[in-house]
C-alpha cells in the first residue's frame, strides 16, 4: 500500500465522495464515444451490464438497469419511474422518494433531501447512476455519498434554489454540487484487478469493492469492532516478529498503525456497512488495507507493506472476526454496561435503606394486597439487578476464549502451532483482560454460543429494568389522580399542549431500550444457530446487535440513575392514606376469626363504603380494641 498523492489533500472530502472513479456530473461534456472517460473501456467490458433493481422501483424500460435506455445508452436523468421519484440533479446524488418522509430541496421546510442526517440514507432513496463508472465505482460513489457531509442549508429567510416541476409531483432541485471539482483518484489492485479509490483515503481495492456491492441501509460496522481489530493486528505483528516471520521494521510499523486504530484515530477510514459477507471478510480486509497504508506512511523505509502478506499474516477473517467480536463484547461489558448497572444498583440500594421503615400498601395482580415497606419493595429491585449483574459476569469466561489461530476452518493452516496461545496472551496483555485461546477452534469458528449466552444474560438485565421502570412510572402516576406514591424528578416539560404536565420520561426511555435489547437478543439467538458446517456466517449481525444492545442499555442505565432514581422522593402523606384505606389489612384478622368471616368483613366494608375497622366492629365478631391490637400495618411487614 502507498500513501495518497499530496494533491489529494487539496480537494474537499465532499468532492471525493460525490464523484469517485469517473462518475459523470450532470452537464459535463463527454470525453469520448458513449460518454466514456479515458481508460474506462476495459473496466466497462468487465463489469455487469445490469445493475440490481431497488425493491419496488422500476428502471426505464422495465428490467433494464437504472440509468440506461433500451439501447444501453445513458438514459435521461429521470433515473427512476416517472411519477415515483424526483429527477436526479447530479449523477450519484440520491434523493428521497415522495413516501420517504424527507422533504426535497426547495420545499418550505428548508431540509435537504439527502436522507436527513449526514451519512444516513433515507428510506426510498434511489441512486441515479450515469455511465463512466470504472470497475463498478459508480455505485461506490452513491455509497460514498452517504459518508459525505451534507451541504449547508441556505441562510434563514433566503429562498431555496428551485427548478421546474417533475411530472407535476415534486420539484426538481437545483444541483448543490455542480461546481465541485473532480476528486483526485488513485488506482489500487487486488486479486480481481484494478479499481479506482479516492486518493485521500487509506483504504484499498477490497474496501472500495465492498462499498460498491454492500451499500445496504445506513448501518455501519461498529467502531468497537475496528478498535478490537487494532488490538488483534498489533498482537499478531508482535507475535510474528518474535517468531521471525515478520521483519522488525514492518512489524513495528504495523503495530504503530494498529495502535492508532485502537485509539480511534483511524475511525474515518472504516466506512463499511454491517450487511456484508457473513464472515466479516470485508471488514477484516478494510482493516488490513488501512493499516498497511498507514504503516507505509509511518515507516517509508520499511518497504512495501502488503495487507494480506504482512498485516494479515497467520490470520483469516474466519478466526479474526469472532476474535474481534469477543474482545469488543468483553470490553463493552466490563467498561460500559457492568459499571452502569453496578452504579444503578447501588443507587437503588441507597433508596431502599433510607425508606426501609416507610409502610406502604402492597399490590398483586394490580389489586390491593397486604402491606410492606417501601424499602422492602426497592430491595427487590436491587436484588434483581445484582442477580443479573452476576449472570453477565458469569458469561465473561466463555467470551474470553478467542478463535485466533484457527485460521480458515479451525485447523490453524498457515499459522505456527504456538501462534494461537501466543496471540491470546498478547491480546490479554494489551487489554488487561485474561483472554485465552479457545480450546477447540472448530467450535469457536462454527458456533457463536458464547455470544448467545452473554446476550441472554443482558436480556435478563433488560427484563429486570423494564419491570423496575414500569413500577416506578405507575407508582409516580398523578400527581392528583394516580397512585402518586412517588414524586419523580421534573426534568422537562411533558406536553406541547397541556401546560405544567410532567411525564415519567426516563422510565419510558428505559422501557423502549429494554424492548430493543430483548428483540436484539432474539436476533442474536437466531443468528447463532446459523453455524453451517465449519463457519457461522452471521457474525456481523451478531456483533452489531450485541454491541448496540449493550451500548444503549449502559447509557439508559446511567441516565435512569442520574435523572430519575437519585432524584425520586416519597409522597408520605399519600402512602399513609392508601394504607389506611386498604381492605386487605383484614388478612391479619384471619387467625383470630377465620377466613370466611374476615372475607365477609372486607366485602361489607367495600359495599357500604366503610372503613375496615367500622365493618369489623359492626359484624360483632371482633371488638374495636382487639381490632386495634391485631391490625397494625407495620407489624404486617414481617413474619409473625
Amino acid at each position: 500500500m502507498h500513501p495518497p498523492s499530496p494533491e489529494a489533500h487539496a480537494l474537499p472530502l465532499q468532492a471525493q465522495a460525490l464523484f469517485p472513479a469517473g462518475l459523470a456530473r450532470q452537464g459535463d461534456a463527454p470525453a469520448g464515444g458513449d460518454h466514456a472517460m479515458p481508460g474506462q473501456a476495459q473496466a466497462r467490458a468487465q463489469r455487469p451490464r445490469h445493475l440490481p433493481r431497488r425493491a419496488g422501483v422500476a428502471g426505464p424500460g422495465g428490467d433494464l438497469p437504472i440509468g440506461r435506455d433500451a439501447a444501453g445508452r445513458n438514459a435521461p436523468d429521470d433515473c427512476a419511474n416517472a411519477g415515483v421519484a424526483p429527477k436526479c440533479s447530479n449523477a450519484g446524488v440520491a434523493l428521497a422518494s415522495p413516501n420517504a418522509g424527507v422533504a426535497p430541496i426547495g420545499s418550505h421546510t428548508g431540509v435537504p433531501a439527502a436522507g436527513g442526517n449526514a451519512g444516513i440514507q433515507a428510506p426510498g432513496v434511489i441512486a441515479c447512476l450515469q455511465p463512466g463508472d470504472v470497475g463498478g465505482a459508480s455505485t461506490a460513489a452513491a455509497a460514498a455519498l452517504r459518508l459525505a457531509p451534507r451541504s449547508p442549508a441556505p441562510a434563514r429567510g433566503s429562498p431555496l434554489p428551485m427548478a421546474s416541476s417533475h411530472n407535476g409531483i415534486m420539484p426538481k432541485p437545483a444541483s448543490p454540487t455542480a461546481d465541485l471539482p473532480r476528486p483526485a483518484m488513485r488506482r489500487e489492485r487486488d486479486s480481481m484487478g484494478e479499481i479506482e479509490v479516492p486518493a485521500e483515503r487509506m483504504w484499498g481495492a477490497q474496501t472500495q469493492r465492498s462499498l460498491h456491492h454492500f451499500s445496504i441501509g445506513g448501518d455501519r460496522m461498529p467502531r468497537e469492532i475496528y478498535h478490537a481489530y487494532g488490538v488483534i493486528k498489533q498482537a499478531a505483528a508482535r507475535v510474528n516478529q518474535r517468531a521471525g516471520r515478520l521483519d522488525a521494521a514492518r512489524a513495528e510499523a504495523v503495530a504503530r498503525a494498529a495502535a492508532e486504530a485502537v485509539e480511534g484515530q483511524l475511525d474515518g477510514e472504516f466506512p463499511l456497512f454491517v450487511w456484508q459477507t457473513g464472515s466479516g471478510t470485508q471488514t477484516n480486509m478494510n482493516v488490513n488495507e488501512v493499516l498497511a497504508h498507514r504503516a507505509a506512511q509511518l515507516a517509508p523505509a520499511a518497504g512495501t507493506i502488503h495487507p494480506n502478506d504482512h498485516v494479515n499474516l497467520a490470520q483469516s477473517s474466519n478466526d479474526t472476526f469472532p476474535t474481534a467480536t469477543h474482545i469488543a463484547a468483553v470490553l463493552q461489558l466490563q467498561r460500559r454496561l457492568l459499571p452502569a448497572l453496578e452504579a444503578l444498583a447501588a443507587a437503588i440500594e441507597a433508596k431502599s435503606a433510607a425508606w426501609m421503615d416507610v409502610v406502604k400498601i402492597g399490590r398483586t395482580h394490580l389489586q390491593d394486597a397486604v402491606p410492606l415497606t417501601v424499602g422492602q419493595e426497592w430491595s427487590g429491585y436491587a436484588a434483581q439487578l445484582r442477580a443479573n449483574i452476576a449472570h453477565i459476569r458469569a458469561a465473561l469466561p466463555a467470551l474470553r476464549e478467542l478463535a485466533a489461530g484457527g485460521t480458515a476452518v479451525g485447523t490453524g493452516l498457515n499459522s505456527p502451532p504456538e501462534f494461537a496461545a501466543q496471540i491470546a496472551a498478547e491480546i490479554a496483555a494489551l487489554t488487561g483482560e485474561p483472554f485465552v485461546t479457545a480450546p477447540n477452534k472448530f467450535a469457536a469458528l462454527a458456533g457463536a454460543d458464547a455470544m448467545a449466552a452473554a446476550s441472554g444474560a443482558v436480556r435478563g438485565a433488560a427484563a429486570a429494568l423494564a419491570k423496575i421502570a414500569n413500577d416506578i412510572r405507575f407508582l409516580g402516576s398523578g400527581p392528583r389522580c394516580g397512585l402518586g406514591e412517588l414524586i419523580l424528578p421534573a426534568n422537562e416539560p411533558g406536553s406541547s399542549i397541556m401546560p405544567g404536565k410532567v411525564n415519567p420520561t426516563q422510565c419510558e426511555a428505559m422501557l423502549m431500550v429494554c424492548a430493543q435489547v430483548i428483540g436484539e437478543d432474539a436476533i442474536i439467538a437466531g443468528a447463532a444457530a446459523q453455524g453451517n458446517f465449519e463457519l457461522n456466517t452471521m457474525r456481523p449481525l451478531i456483533a452489531f446487535n450485541f454491541l448496540h444492545a449493550t451500548g444503549i442499555l449502559a447509557d439508559a442505565a446511567r441516565n435512569f440513575r442520574v435523572f430519575c432514581i437519585e432524584g425520586i422522593e416519597l409522597n408520605r402523606e399519600r402512602i399513609g392514606e392508601l394504607v389506611q384505606r386498604s381492605l386487605m389489612l383484614v388478612t391479619a384478622l384471619t387467625p383470630a376469626i377465620g377466613y370466611d368471616k374476615a372475607a365477609k368483613i372486607a366485602h361489607d366494608a367495600l359495599e357500604r363504603n366503610q372503613t375496615l375497622r367500622e365493618a369489623a366492629v359492626a359484624s360483632g365478631w371482633i371488638s374495636g380494641e382487639d381490632f386495634d391490637r391485631i391490625v397494625v400495618p407495620k407489624d404486617l411487614t414481617h413474619p409473625r
